[in-house]
């Protein structure tokens, strides 16, 4: 079941929305530190707005990423 889409009221600049959720993902290394307690570095960072799901951005940078270590 998907959620319908919402029109999102923010109006200011889309990356600074309140409604944005990160989703990260992990290399399975990455996934096998997190899983015992060792931060990793994600792979992938997808920002997406929760209410009308837009994704704002898809940051694959490694510099940018490694702002997100352990998150």
């Amino acid at each position: 079941m998907q959620h319908a889409k919402q029109p999102c009221d923010w109006e200011g600049e889309k990356r600074e929305c309140p409604y944005i959720l990160d989703d990260y993902k992990y290399s399975f290394w990455g996934w096998t530190l997190l899983s015992i307690g060792i931060s990793a570095k994600p792979v992938r960072l997808i920002r997406t707005c929760s209410k009308c799901h837009e994704e704002i951005e898809d940051i694959t940078d490694h510099k940018q990423l490694m702002e997100h270590i352990g998150r």
